[in-house]
């Protein structure tokens, strides 16, 4: 809703019609993105552009939405899909400043979805490296050494 694409359904269509992946992080009412594979929102988001009332598996299926992901900030994301509902958890941390902090959490679960990992674990590291985000004060990008410090503590958790 800055401009950047005009007809966003037309685009969604267009891409599926392609073969291709698309994932959004929409900034106006979710009917604009039917039928896109990944949508992401924040909480405020999500009920600001979501035109119907019901459970987040409802909401999903009524977009024609793959795979539903609605960030909680401190508190997690919680994602729908059709294999139900996951709850990713909280990072514990002091936060700084939140700018940007979807757009690494976006950016971070692509990169990972173009790994191999699966959505659940693409959402946990998204979710680490959004935390180191707004640890930080203005816009941060992510590091190497960010990623690898984020893979590294959840490869200490999974061998526990």
């Amino acid at each position: 809703n800055k401009g950047v694409l005009k007809y966003s359904q037309k685009i969604v269509n267009y891409l599926k019609q392609e073969g291709k992946i698309v994932v959004v992080d929409p900034k106006k009412n979710l009917v604009n993105y039917e039928g896109a594979d990944i949508v992401k929102l924040n909480e405020s988001e999500y009920f600001k552009y979501c035109m119907i009332e019901g459970d987040f598996d409802e909401v999903r299926k009524f977009y024609k939405i793959g795979t539903l992901i609605i960030t909680k900030g401190g508190e997690g994301a919680i994602i729908s899909n059709d294999d139900g509902l996951f709850e990713i958890p909280g990072v514990n941390i002091e936060v700084g400043d939140v700018t940007g902090a979807g757009d690494v959490f976006l950016a971070s679960m692509v990169h990972y979805l173009a790994k191999g990992k699966g959505i659940i674990d693409a959402c946990a590291y998204a979710n680490k490296l959004a935390a180191i985000s707004v640890t930080k004060f203005g816009t941060y990008s992510v590091t190497e050494d960010d990623i690898r410090r984020s893979e590294e503590h959840t490869s200490e958790l999974q061998s526990h």
